[in-house]
């Protein structure tokens, strides 16, 4: 639930399939539970206050054992990231990763998740 960071905005990239990294980590957890129900309540342009009038009660429903919320927020550390030297980076708005991004993000993430360092 959130804004166009949590619904995986971006332009695609050579070489990377037209994902974003909620659903690139939705297919890597499906991996080790096959029966992974998946929603991505998110919309681009949502602030806090859209995201709980407009998210809430349909995620609320939905009974989520994991909950990823962002709305302007960092997901993870990507500041001193090696990928951030790249070229490909960024969508064409300077502001969203682009599917290259994505990838890296959503890969950070399941590193996270496992508590594998990096």
């Amino acid at each position: 639930m959130g804004d166009s960071l949590a619904a995986g905005v971006g332009d695609p990239s050579p070489g990377y399939a037209p994902q974003g990294w909620t659903d690139r980590l939705a297919d890597v957890l499906r991996r080790v539970h096959p029966g992974l129900a998946y929603l991505n309540a998110a919309r681009t342009g949502a602030t806090v206050e859209d995201t709980l009038a407009g998210q809430l009660d349909r995620v609320r429903a939905f009974g989520p054992d994991l909950l990823h919320v962002s709305c302007g927020a960092i997901v993870a550390d990507m500041w001193d990231h090696p990928v951030n030297s790249r070229a490909d980076l960024l969508s064409a708005d300077g502001v969203h990763f682009s599917c290259a991004g994505q990838a890296v993000l959503a890969a950070e993430l399941v590193k996270a998740l496992a508590q594998v360092p990096a």
